[in-house]
C-alpha cells in the first residue's frame, strides 16, 4: 500500500490587513507565490494577537485576559451592539440602515463608500479605522483586478444580518463619526412587502440615524420593470413607516445613474422619481428629513458618482441619536458623593 502523502502548509504571514493566509484563502484571491504581501519563513509571534494581562489604573495587574483583535469580520447585531457600547460616552455613532430588494446596489455602495474614504477621495473626510475591515474587503475584492474578473461584480450577502463598521474624522475639526452599516439581504425585503407584519424584526431600522430607500436604475431604464420597481419603494416605505425613529433621516437613493444619465427616457424617469419622493414624504411623518440622492457606486472618487455628497448626509447625527452623558454626582468627598447617588439628589 502506497504512503498517504502529507501537505504541507508554507509557513509565512500575509501583511495585508484582515488576510489570514496562509491559515485561510488569501482575501484577494491570489496564490502565496502571487501575492506580493506574503513573506515566507518563520514569523515571529505578534503580541497584539496575544492574550494578555489587562492593567486597570490604580488597581495593578488583574488575572483576567483580553483578546485583542478579532480578524476584522462584519458584525453580527450583538456584536455591534456590543461595539457602540464599548465605546467612549461622548463618541457619535450613527447607524445607516439600507433598505431595497434584490440586487438593487447595497452591498456594492458599501464597497464603494469605504473605498473613496480609504483612498481619501472625499473632501473634508478622512479614514479613521474600522473594526471590520475585513467585511469591507471582502466585499471590495470582486470589484479588483485581484478578483480576475473581467467586470466588477460583488459577492452575495449572507443570509443573516451584518454590519459593518467605518470611522470618519472630519478634517475641519478632527471629530470623529462612527458609522454602522447595515448589510442585510433584499429577500428579506421582498419577504417584506409580502408580510409586512415582519418589521418588527428590522432592528437596524428602528435603531438607524439614517434609513436609505434603494430603487435600481437598470429597471428604471427598463419599461417593462419600471413601475414595478418605483412600487416597491414606496411599499417598503409604508411596511416601515412606523418603525422609524423620531430623529432618523430618509433617503431616496436611485443607483446605477450612469445608466440613467444621457438615456432616451431620463427626462421622464426623473420626473416618476420626484413623485415617488413627493408620495414617500406624504408616507412618513410630517417633519421627517427626506433627501433624493443620485449615485453610481462604479465611478470612484468623480463628482458625478454622487457618492460624496450621501456620505456628508450620513454624517449628519443628529442629538437624540446620540447616548447621554450620566450626570455626575456632586459633593465634596466620596462619601457625600454616593449618599447623592442613593437619595437622586445633585
Amino acid at each position: 500500500m502506497e504512503d498517504a502523502v502529507n501537505v504541507v502548509t508554507p509557513r509565512g504571514k500575509c501583511r495585508t490587513s484582515g488576510c489570514f493566509a496562509p491559515d485561510e484563502r488569501c482575501i484577494e484571491g491570489l496564490t502565496l507565490e502571487e501575492c506580493p504581501n506574503f513573506t515566507f519563513g518563520e514569523i515571529e509571534p505578534d503580541d497584539s494577537t496575544e492574550q494578555r494581562p489587562v492593567e486597570a489604573r490604580g488597581h495593578g495587574h488583574i488575572e483576567a485576559t483580553a483578546v485583542i483583535g478579532r480578524g476584522g469580520a462584519a458584525f453580527s447585531a450583538a456584536e455591534a451592539d456590543s461595539c457602540i457600547l464599548s465605546m467612549p460616552l461622548r463618541s457619535t455613532v450613527g447607524v445607516v440602515s439600507l433598505v431595497g430588494v434584490p440586487d438593487s446596489g447595497k452591498t456594492t455602495l458599501l464597497a464603494s463608500l469605504y473605498e473613496i474614504v480609504r483612498r481619501g477621495l472625499v473632501h473634508g473626510a478622512l479614514f479613521a479605522g474600522s473594526e471590520t475591515i475585513r467585511g469591507f474587503e471582502e466585499r471590495c475584492h470582486y470589484s479588483r483586478l485581484a478578483s480576475l474578473r473581467s467586470s466588477p461584480d460583488t459577492p452575495r450577502t449572507a443570509a443573516e444580518l451584518r454590519l459593518l463598521h467605518l470611522s470618519v474624522a472630519l478634517e475641519d475639526t478632527g471629530k470623529r463619526i462612527e458609522l454602522f452599516f447595515a448589510d442585510r439581504r433584499g429577500e428579506q425585503f421582498q419577504d417584506l412587502l409580502d408580510r409586512p407584519a415582519l418589521n418588527d424584526s428590522f432592528i437596524e431600522v428602528q435603531r438607524g440615524s439614517h434609513v436609505a430607500f434603494l430603487v435600481d436604475g437598470d429597471h428604471l431604464i427598463d419599461g417593462g420593470k419600471r413601475e414595478a420597481a418605483i412600487a416597491k419603494v414606496q411599499r417598503l416605505a409604508i411596511a416601515l413607516r412606523d418603525k422609524l425613529s423620531d430623529t432618523c433621516a430618509i433617503q431616496l437613493v436611485v443607483t446605477k445613474n450612469d445608466r440613467l444619465e444621457g438615456h432616451t427616457d431620463e427626462a421622464f424617469i426623473r420626473s416618476r422619481i420626484d413623485s415617488l419622493f413627493k408620495r414617500i414624504s406624504q408616507t412618513l411623518k410630517s417633519d421627517v428629513r427626506l433627501s433624493v440622492h443620485y449615485i453610481a457606486s462604479r465611478m470612484l472618487g468623480e463628482p458625478a458618482s454622487g457618492l460624496n455628497g450621501l456620505l456628508e448626509q450620513w454624517l449628519q447625527i443628529y442629538p437624540a441619536a446620540q447616548r447621554e452623558a450620566v450626570p455626575v454626582p456632586l459633593g465634596c468627598n466620596a462619601f457625600e458623593r454616593l449618599m447623592n447617588v442613593q437619595t437622586g439628589n445633585e
